[in-house]
């Protein structure tokens, strides 16, 4: 990655010297393995909360029958039988992190001295293996981007990957309400939580959108959880949740 003239005069005036370019080199070859190790340690944690609270699980088996046909209703309600995903009402945010996914499988990541090396730079002129102009978007970051290509990886490509994901990461969201509903009213009210999510008309819809919405619901209720379950419950030796 060539360093602009501007920016090493910049640098050289404060003292930084000539090896401006090896050291923005350096920053872009670390930033995706630090992106790995942040989602790895994220996805760590969350399954030691997991089988480290054994109330939370008997939970789940106490009522897999009726989480299985709530999230079997989930996934009925949301499955596109006309073959046609619904993406999202707005262009960038609908095509973005599946565009920068691919850059991310690529090893075209971007990371210049004027944006952040965790924002999202796709090509808007051209294409990925000639791209003449290239723009980083200042909302878009490339959490959800990675969790894409990862899928992408793991699975091959499909341009649906991330509505994929999205239902994936509705019917967690299914299981997370009812849990947290178990906690504040009981069993009834969790049930009945997670009925009103699964069978809401604005989240079925926006639940298998491509952008990073559907995920970060997930992520915000199971976070929400895990600090309302450890903070209003007396500390067990068998975890929180109880």
């Amino acid at each position: 990655m060539r360093v602009p003239e501007k920016v090493q005069e910049v640098l050289r005036a404060g003292g930084v010297g000539a090896d401006t370019e090896y050291w923005w080199q350096c920053l872009e070859n670390l930033m995706p393995t630090l992106l790995y190790f942040l989602l790895g340690g994220a996805l760590v944690s969350c399954v030691l909360f997991v089988v480290t609270e054994r109330q939370l699980l008997e939970a789940l088996c106490n009522n897999w029958r009726w989480l299985g046909l709530i999230l079997l209703v989930t996934l009925l309600w949301r499955l596109p039988f006309d073959g046609h995903w619904f993406f999202g009402l707005e262009y960038e945010d609908s095509y973005i992190y599946s565009v920068s996914a691919r850059y991310v499988n690529s090893g075209t990541i971007t990371c210049s001295p004027g944006n952040s090396c965790y924002l999202t730079t796709v090509c808007v002129v051209g294409n990925q293996n000639s791209c003449r102009v290239s723009k980083t978007s200042s909302g878009h970051f490339l959490g959800y981007p990675l969790v894409i290509a990862i899928a992408t990886r793991v699975f091959g490509y499909s341009p649906a990957m991330a509505a994929h994901l999205s239902l994936i990461a509705s019917m967690a969201t299914v299981v997370l309400i009812f849990l947290s509903g178990k906690l504040i009213g009981g069993e009834t009210a969790g049930l009945a939580a997670s009925v009103i999510f699964a069978l809401t008309p604005v989240f079925a819809v926006q639940g298998v959108g491509a952008y990073a919405e559907p995920v970060s619901n997930m992520l915000v209720v199971g976070a929400s959880f895990s600090a309302f379950a450890c903070s209003t419950q007396t500390q067990t030796p068998h975890g929180c949740y109880s």
